[in-house]
């Protein structure tokens, strides 16, 4: 969204205003992209079209962005603040870490990551997510998050697809064949901030998590969820308010693979406009 901001371009800025999305592939690929420069930085993606979505995740200097996408897929770094383009990354298979910038990285300290030992558990799945997130976040001085019922749709639309055809991903136009009847369905669910929009979030679309538990007793499978998240090396980031991924709402979502105590997980994270 922009508020009136007018920024003259260098030819190279503008030529790569002009890089867009390219459908090249159909396998996921992971990337990253370290912000080295002295600000904040955001990642918005770029659609075939050259319309540039928006984000309100920051990620602060020495911080890294991680996300999935597919082979042609174009995301474009901004400087906090003044929405200076810095760089255009075009995801592939043979580059998939990226640097913005020539500063050099300091390390960034995440404070104690949580324990299996601050679990919360709850026969409520739901609230055993939130109870151990919440937790989690009081002992590091850090302010509650609170559900958003659509936030929770859009993370049971999630799971109830990774679940339908035991896959994980954030996309689930991926998990089925361009000729399954569910794939225009599934195209228009394709990320979070389509499914966001879809169950009709009055918010910002922020950062989504999925994941799988694999435990019997039902009071230990939301806890679990979240301590997964934040243990991880890769998704602790929005749990702890960590690289400037501040929020105050929070989905969570599970759905049982049948015959099995397996449950595929997600959590989507969004801010008040």
């Amino acid at each position: 969204m922009l508020f009136g901001l007018m920024s003259i371009l260098s030819d190279n800025a503008s030529a790569q205003m002009n890089v867009c999305t390219k459908h090249l592939g159909d396998k996921q690929i992971k990337f990253e992209i370290l912000n080295a420069t002295e600000k904040s930085i955001t990642v918005t993606y770029v659609d075939e079209k050259c319309s540039e979505g928006s984000s309100n995740q920051k990620n602060q200097q020495g911080g890294k962005f991680t996300a999935t996408g597919y082979e042609g897929h174009a995301f474009r770094v901004r400087e906090v603040g003044t929405n200076k383009l810095l760089d255009v990354v075009v995801v592939s298979p043979s580059k998939t870490s990226f640097k913005v910038g020539n500063v050099t990285a300091q390390t960034v300290k995440i404070g104690a990551k949580p324990t299996t030992f601050e679990l919360v558990k709850d026969p409520n799945v739901m609230q055993g997510f939130l109870k151990t997130l919440n937790s989690v976040r009081k002992a590091r001085k850090l302010p509650p998050l609170q559900f958003d019922n659509a936030l929770n749709k859009a993370c049971q639309y999630l799971t109830d697809a990774m679940t339908k055809h035991n896959k994980m991903g954030h996309d689930p136009s991926a998990f089925v064949p361009r000729n399954n009847p569910q794939y225009a369905e599934y195209v228009k669910m394709k990320d979070p901030a389509s499914r966001m929009q879809n169950f009709n979030f009055q918010g910002i679309p922020g950062v989504e998590a999925a994941g799988m538990v694999d435990t019997p007793n039902v009071n230990e499978i939301g806890g679990s969820a979240m301590l997964q998240w934040a243990m991880s090396n890769t998704h602790y980031r929005p749990f702890l308010s960590m690289d400037g991924q501040e929020f105050k709402y929070v989905g969570f979502a599970y759905t049982r693979v049948p015959n099995t105590d397996k449950y595929y997980t997600c959590a989507v994270f969004g801010n008040p406009k």
